[in-house]
């Protein structure tokens, strides 16, 4: 006989059609995991996964394939979806409650809290501004010329002899889309950067190849700032949730979003052209997302948290 507590963790009946609809999507997720385990169960996959952990732990005597390493992540994904299923599974009745009356979710941002966030944005755009003009280094190079403008004929550049001024290819908007070849191509960010450079150069007349930093780096800049209003919202909706007092969760809110904002660490990934800014900028707005889901159960909010989470890992892609 099976114990009335260990049976209720395992089925029971869902009460609405969120629950279901939870329901249903972690029992697909474990099944997808299954199959796909059963159905690359080979000696081959289990070995891609055993070198795919070398490489990330710092292997170099691997050299692994793209195959390989794509074969490798998607073993570990599949056993990843599996045990995350499982666990939320299990522990559906502390999270998935009914609808809440808490009066976190019905705290609306007053005045004093909107005027003190908009000054630490003020400060932290004040802060990251005089980067965006910082020259292109590193990966940052990589994109520029295989992503978003394009390069000049590297074996007329390098013959002296040669008179004929270097040709200049420019990129396709194929390539800034589906080309990784190295796995460098942060695809959203790439698309919104090249968005901008190309709006840049039409208005400024400028000729294909001109390297102008600011069009690059503004819309890392916009994720970077996107993601302190949105901890300040988080952090004063988490902190008032358990305070008799909102206004103490408003001013823990403007202080997380202060210190976000002069991170060094948040100050460089914001203003850098890659697309971290925007993993910060939509990773926090899932999680804001999640919380009024989590509130208001209502599938909007749940969608929009999807949405939120496609768009970090797309920004982010490569």
């Amino acid at each position: 006989m099976i114990p009335a507590k260990i049976q209720s963790a395992l089925w029971s009946r869902p009460r609405s059609r969120v629950e279901w609809g939870f329901c249903l999507v972690l029992l697909a997720m474990m099944g997808a995991g299954a199959a796909w385990l059963a159905s690359h169960s080979g000696a081959e996959d289990w070995g891609a996964l055993r070198d795919w952990f070398a490489t990330i732990e710092g292997d170099t005597s691997l050299k692994l394939r793209t195959a390989d390493f794509v074969r490798g992540g998607l073993m570990l994904s599949a056993i990843s979806w599996i045990a995350i299923g499982a666990i939320l599974w299990l522990t559906r009745h502390w999270w998935l409650f009914s609808r809440s009356q808490d009066h976190c979710g019905k705290i609306r941002p007053d005045r004093q809290f909107l005027l003190g966030l908009a000054l630490i944005l003020i400060l932290a755009a004040a802060i990251r501004l005089p980067r965006l003009n910082l020259s292109l280094y590193n990966d940052e190079v990589d994109v520029f010329r295989t992503a978003i403008a394009g390069s000049f004929d590297g074996k007329v550049l390098d013959d002296p002899t040669n008179p004929a001024p270097a040709g200049f290819r420019e990129v396709t908007w194929m390539e800034t889309v589906w080309g990784n070849r190295i796995g460098n191509n942060h695809v959203l960010h790439s698309i919104l950067a090249r968005a901008g450079y190309d709006a840049w150069r039409k208005v400024s007349g400028a000729p294909p190849g001109t390297v102008r930093e600011w069009p690059l780096r503004f819309p890392v800049l916009l994720g970077g700032l996107l993601s302190i209003a949105l901890i300040a919202l988080i952090a004063r909706q988490i902190a008032s949730a358990g305070l008799p007092n909102h206004h103490l969760g408003s001013r823990l809110g403007l202080i997380a979003a202060f210190f976000l904002s002069i991170h060094p660490w948040h100050v460089r990934y914001s203003t850098e052209a890659r697309g971290y800014g925007l993993v910060f900028g939509f990773a926090a707005l899932a999680f804001f997302f999640l919380l009024i889901a989590i509130k208001r159960r209502r599938w909007r909010y749940w969608l929009a948290f999807g949405a939120s989470q496609a768009l970090c890992l797309w920004a982010c892609l490569g």
